[in-house]
C-alpha cells in the first residue's frame, strides 16, 4: 500500500536505481564500441573447408525468411534456398536499420514446377 508520502521515496529510488543501473536499452557511445579485427583465414585446406562449413551452418541458423509470409512456416531445411547479401546505402535511402556493408542471411522457399504429361509427350 502506498501512500502519498511513499509515491516521494518511489521516485527517489527510481532516481538513484537509474544513476547506479543505467537501462541496457541505452545505446553506447561509439567510441566504446570494440574494434574487431578482420578473420585470418588459415592455410590449411583441411581447416578453411572445416571454417566455412561452419560458416554456413551458422548462415543457416541465422537467416530469416526474405518473404514476410514465411515466418510461421515450418518447412525442411533442404526446401530452403540460403543466401547472404551485403547491404550498400545510396543517398540516405532506408534500410531497415542496417548499416552499410552489414551483411545478412535470408531464405526462401525452394520451387519446384513439375511438366504435365500431356506437355512432355508434346515436345517429344
Amino acid at each position: 500500500m502506498i501512500c502519498c508520502g511513499d509515491t516521494i521515496n518511489i521516485i527517489d529510488a527510481r532516481r538513484l536505481l537509474e544513476k547506479n543501473f543505467p537501462s541496457t536499452s541505452s545505446k553506447p557511445p561509439s567510441s566504446a564500441t570494440p574494434k574487431l579485427k578482420p578473420k585470418k583465414l588459415p592455410t590449411d585446406p583441411k581447416k578453411l573447408a572445416r571454417l566455412r562449413a561452419v560458416e554456413l551452418m551458422k548462415m543457416w541458423h541465422h537467416a530469416i525468411p526474405a518473404d514476410p509470409r514465411d515466418k510461421n512456416v515450418s518447412m525442411a531445411p533442404s526446401e530452403r534456398v540460403h543466401l547472404k547479401v551485403q547491404v550498400k546505402i545510396q543517398n540516405g535511402s532506408g534500410s531497415g536499420g542496417a548499416t552499410d556493408g552489414q551483411e545478412k542471411s535470408f531464405w526462401l522457399c525452394k520451387v519446384t514446377t513439375l511438366l504435365s504429361h500431356s506437355c512432355a509427350l508434346n515436345d517429344i
